[in-house]
């Protein structure tokens, strides 16, 4: 179970990291891409706006249909969106990647607490794992500004989407061959008017 933890923890570093690592690239891209203020402030939204949104639904789909199987499209979504914010010509294009790697990182989430409770059965060993959880959470999001300043300084704003691209696909392959399948769909049904 460690190792699946630790890929686990990896795939939540990446979804909860990108929430706050464009912070310090948004002069790079003003200057960039020529975005105003409005802009700018959708290249930071967009990708929180389909998270948040969207997280709840997903974890029924991963109920529904595997947990593991929703995991691994939303980490091959959330690289996709990478590719296109990465290559993006205007501020547009980068938005609609962001909203893309939003909609990646909500189908990865929610499978990384569920997992731990298969992966941990024992009560006292899963209390240990969520906080571990919440610990790397919290870490992802501090270390954003960061590892995006380190990024941009090294090259431009287009690094932290390279970035994100090369470990998405550690974090895929890491995933498809550490973690078990798992699914519940005998409690879940999708609330499609409570979703909307």
């Amino acid at each position: 179970p460690h190792f699946g933890m630790a890929v686990i923890c990896f795939i939540l570093f990446l979804t909860f990291l990108d929430n706050t690592v464009i912070s310090a690239t948004l002069s790079d891209v003003q200057s960039g891409l020529h975005a105003g203020v409005a802009q700018l402030q959708w290249v930071v939204s967009g990708y929180a706006l389909a998270f948040a949104s969207l997280m709840l639904m997903a974890g029924t789909l991963g109920d529904l249909y595997g947990r593991k199987k929703l995991m691994l499209v939303g980490v091959v979504i959330f690289c996709g969106g990478s590719v296109l914010s990465a290559l993006a010509d205007s501020t547009n294009v980068l938005i609609a990647g962001r909203v893309v790697m939003g909609v990646g990182a909500a189908c990865s989430e929610p499978g990384t607490l569920s997992m731990i409770r298969h992966l941990y059965p024992n009560r006292r060993r899963r209390a240990r794992a969520l906080g571990i959880w919440a610990a790397v959470s919290g870490l992802a999001l501090a270390l954003g500004p960061v590892i995006g300043g380190v990024l941009v300084g090294l090259w431009s704003w287009r690094a932290v989407f390279w970035f994100n691209l090369i470990f998405g696909i550690g974090a895929l392959v890491a995933a498809a061959i550490v973690l078990p399948e798992n699914s519940d769909p005998s409690r879940a049904r999708l609330d499609i008017p409570g979703f909307i």
